[in-house]
């Protein structure tokens, strides 16, 4: 009898145990789409070819590579959509692996065709010549006349800017982080070296430039300006500037940008930002940003770090209550938690949707009062904090990149906040 049932019951076994392991197995892996798999087979032409001019004619700078690049780009123009050109160079951006052994500067060129939309630098550019040379840059952006984005992060000069300014009026977001340099001095014939010195290539004039194209939206630029940079200089004028001058910017990555609002603007009526960092805040800069942006929806602030800063937050936040700045997305770093912050969520926690607290004293009666004051609230970023849940703090630690938090074991008895 068991010779007979000993197979079936081991299929039904089998069968039981099925979900068991698969529930351990892992996910299968699925094969590219015929779409990806066309992108992937075009890019490794189009890098043979590349190699091939490389190999021929040895770099960019030949008058022949030059002339036959401008045939292979005729020719994939009239052969594929822009669209899906621009998708090969954003692919291409990502893929290390590449047959070109010293001049990058052919594969980019071909890249860059006349229709192009979108143009985001090579990510590890600057460990090829393409990085540096100016005239390159200033050669093909000059030809490309419908660009929307372009992302020149650490190529960035004001020669390329005065090329952009003239030739991109479509263009609405932009990186124009500075290419960056060691120093490097001449002395009685030596050249001396200073680690400590950084030295830039967009200032001023190069802001100037860019105030010519009109549409600009976003720019993205170096965060501080650094008093011991060397070379080129962007200042606070110069950024004040050019948001004077370009009616449609809605954001600048500058993190001082409430000291460029606060000084220098009675003859502006508004602005169209809608988002500003501020390092340094004070009450003029609150005062600034509701009279000049009524669009701002996005406002980071970090606690002031000078010596009678001792106090000054309350009235930042008293300020930020009283005024007309209604912001759906709410950053505050390293701001004590007080009474001005509370009265701050009362009035203003209605109209938040994500909230970013950076401080070290995030509270169980905190999380209650930002859930009693915060009901349209979507996302709540908490920063780690070195106190245990054990003194009636919140711990907050990161696990396998999940957000934990531990509330102390008093919390389910805290009064509700009338």
């Amino acid at each position: 009898m068991w010779s007979y049932w000993a197979p079936r019951l081991g299929g039904v076994l089998c069968l039981l145990r099925a979900p068991l392991f698969m529930s351990v197995m892992p996910p299968r892996k699925e094969p590219w789409s015929l779409y990806k798999t066309s992108i992937r087979y075009v890019l490794n032409l189009i890098g043979e070819a590349c190699f091939t001019l490389e190999k021929r004619y040895g770099n960019y700078d030949h008058d022949k590579c030059r002339e036959q690049i401008v045939i292979f780009q005729e020719y994939l123009a009239y052969n594929l959509p822009s669209t899906i050109l621009d998708e090969l160079w954003d692919t291409r951006r990502f893929v290390t692996e590449t047959n070109l052994k010293n001049d990058h500067r052919i594969l980019t060129a071909v890249s860059m065709h006349r229709n192009m939309l979108k143009f985001i630098v090579n990510h590890e550019s600057y460990k090829f010549k393409v990085c540096g040379d100016n005239s390159f840059w200033m050669t093909q952006l000059s030809r490309l006349n419908n660009l929307v984005v372009l992302d020149l992060y650490l190529t960035c000069t004001d020669e390329i800017l005065e090329v952009v300014g003239k030739c991109c009026p479509q263009l609405e977001q932009i990186d124009i982080v500075s290419k960056m340099e060691a120093d490097h001095t001449y002395a009685d014939g030596n050249n001396l070296f200073n680690a400590l010195k950084i030295k830039f290539f967009v200032s001023d004039n190069g802001l100037l430039h860019l105030s010519k194209c009109k549409k600009l939206k976003v720019i993205y630029m170096n965060k501080m300006i650094r008093s011991q940079s060397a070379g080129r200089v962007v200042s606070k004028s110069g950024i004040r500037q050019l948001i004077k001058a370009l009616p449609n910017i809605e954001f600048v990555s500058y993190n001082d940008m409430g000291l460029v609002i606060a000084q220098e603007m009675d003859d502006v009526r508004t602005l169209s930002l809608r988002r500003i960092i501020d390092q340094h805040p004070d009450i003029s800069h609150i005062f600034a940003a509701a009279r000049l942006c009524p669009k701002l929806d996005n406002l980071s602030l970090c606690f002031p770090t000078f010596e009678n800063a001792v106090g000054s937050h309350v009235m930042i936040l008293n300020a930020l209550a009283e005024s007309t700045i209604n912001s759906t997305t709410l950053e505050l770093i390293m701001f004590p938690i007080g009474d001005s912050f509370f009265s701050l969520l009362s009035v203003k926690g209605h109209l938040l949707y994500c909230l970013r607290l950076h401080c070290d004293n995030i509270s169980a009666k905190l999380v209650c009062v930002i859930g009693q004051c915060c009901p349209g609230l979507k996302q709540l970023h908490l920063r780690e904090t070195t106190s245990t849940a054990e003194d009636g703090k919140i711990e907050v630690r990161y696990l396998s990149g999940a957000l934990i938090v531990v509330f102390p074991k008093w919390l389910p008895t805290l009064s509700p906040r009338k």
